[in-house]
């Protein structure tokens, strides 16, 4: 196989689909099971939680249905392998400082949590021996410490603890979280997997994709697929995710796993911007950029101008000739523009810092 990290400075095509093989949705995959096959979709993410949340009521896979069939089973009789992912209100500190007003403490909470994902990976029929992975949606910092003094992440390392003596040898454990705390999990082995969140300033995030050490990278957030022409929002909502070559085993069942050949050219047709970089409509960075735009809620949908890589934000590579790269910026894996070769990094490897 070609190897496309190497390739910096002279031209090359792709042979291996490095289409995105692996997303995450809060919502009813299943209602899209064909596109997803059509794009070549190989493992979704999907949520346990120990009670719904109103905003996304098909966040929890273990009760969506169409007709008589759980989603999960759709997903899975089509060769769609799910990776299984517990949040609950995961962005908030205090449910590992002092656990929710529902539980009282750190510790019913983090119970309270491994015993929810237990009860609903047996509704889906989750497999022994696969993963589990629990978030951790905030950015914790080396040093944090709560009203009482306590280091946020000794607390974060407690709820670990519990859940994985909760757990027990059913299911592995992984963690989505920042750099840092998938690297203190990691050290101190609580978590088998690291899936690292996508925001570039957070804690160690550069360092920790930098290291290696990563199985998972969510590396494209907030996307709307499937979606009807002009129409803000409509269509699936979903982040991107691609996988460290490195580590072929990710914890996903349910379907086959992503080829190695496959996960290699995804990892290797990604790279990042050094810089803000302009993505033009050709290749003359005195033309016009590109005219795309993408549906964001902020307080309300609206349409918001996508053509500049921001600095340590990643695209998909189509082609190189040494000067000009052809890039899929939102990684829908349509081609949308050119940036020059050298606003990007030579290969996935390296994160630049902020």
């Amino acid at each position: 196989m070609a190897d496309l990290s190497s390739s910096h400075g002279r031209a090359y095509t792709p042979i291996h689909d490095g289409r995105v093989a692996i997303l995450d949705t809060s919502e009813n995959a299943a209602k899209v099971v064909e596109k997803l096959k059509d794009k070549n979709i190989k493992v979704i993410a999907r949520y346990y939680a120990r009670e719904p949340q109103p905003p996304l009521p098909e966040k929890r896979v273990a009760f969506n249905k169409i007709g008589d069939s759980l989603e999960s089973k759709i997903l899975t009789d089509n060769g769609i392998a799910i990776l299984s992912v517990y949040q609950y209100k995961n962005q908030l500190p205090e449910k590992f400082i002092t656990g929710l007003p529902d539980m009282g403490s750190a510790a019913d909470e983090a119970k309270a949590d491994a015993r929810a994902a237990l009860d609903q990976a047996k509704i889906v029929g989750q497999p022994y021996g696969s993963a589990i992975y629990f978030g951790v949606d905030f950015d914790v910092r080396d040093g944090t410490k709560d009203k009482n003094g306590k280091l946020v992440i000794e607390s974060i390392l407690d709820h670990f603890k519990i859940v994985k003596q909760t757990i027990g040898d059913e299911y592995r454990v992984g963690a989505y979280a920042n750099g840092y705390v998938n690297r203190v999990l990691r050290d101190e082995g609580l978590i088998v997997f690291s899936w690292v969140s996508p925001s570039r300033s957070f804690a160690e995030t550069p360092a920790y994709i930098s290291s290696g050490q990563w199985h998972l990278f969510q590396n494209k957030v907030d996307r709307r697929w499937f979606g009807t022409a002009g129409k803000c929002p409509s269509g699936l909502g979903v982040d991107t995710n691609v996988q460290n070559p490195a580590y072929p085993y990710i914890g996903a069942w349910g379907g086959e796993a992503v080829a190695p050949e496959r996960t290699k050219a995804i990892f290797d047709q990604r790279r990042f911007a050094l810089k803000a970089t302009v993505v033009y409509s050709a290749k003359n960075d005195n033309g016009l950029p590109i005219a795309k735009e993408r549906c964001l809620l902020r307080k309300k949908w609206k349409w918001e101008p996508e053509d500049i890589i921001q600095p340590a934000s990643n695209v998909r590579v189509l082609s190189d000739d040494g000067t000009w790269v052809q890039v899929d910026i939102n990684d829908d894996g349509e081609a949308d523009g050119y940036c020059l070769t050298a606003s990007l990094t030579k290969d996935f490897r390296t994160m630049p810092v902020l």
